[in-house]
């Protein structure tokens, strides 16, 4: 999936995982919450919506 992004959206990325992964406790972390299901380039806002398997999504 990020195969296909270039390197500033890879990075990007990255603080937005890390981002959506401190707000889990090991509980969620199991549920799902660590599984990507899109990454969508969001132009007018200059930032990448990241969707994760539990339903919540990070900019």
């Amino acid at each position: 999936m990020l195969d296909k992004r270039s390197k500033n959206e890879q990075k990007l990325f990255e603080r937005v995982f890390k981002r959506h992964v401190n707000t889990m406790d090991s509980e969620e972390w199991e549920k799902g919450g660590r599984e990507i299901t899109k990454v969508e380039k969001d132009v007018p806002n200059k930032c990448l919506n990241v969707h994760f398997a539990n339903g919540e999504w990070f900019r």
